[in-house]
């Protein structure tokens, strides 16, 4: 059965929508809670040791 079968007997209901206010905060968030910390894998940390060594 389509799922519009009973669209007209069905409720309406609005999506919700949130919005950010405070994209400071937010983004400083984690950095003042826990650890950021940056995993790479063995190709990315290979071209970051070569570089460091010129």
């Amino acid at each position: 059965m389509p799922h519009k079968f009973n669209a007209e007997c069905r409720d309406n209901i609005p999506k919700v929508l949130y919005h950010g206010t405070n994209w400071h905060d937010y983004n400083e968030s984690p950095r003042k809670h826990s650890d950021v910390t940056v995993w790479p894998n063995r190709p990315q940390a290979a071209k970051v040791a070569k570089i460091q060594d010129n």
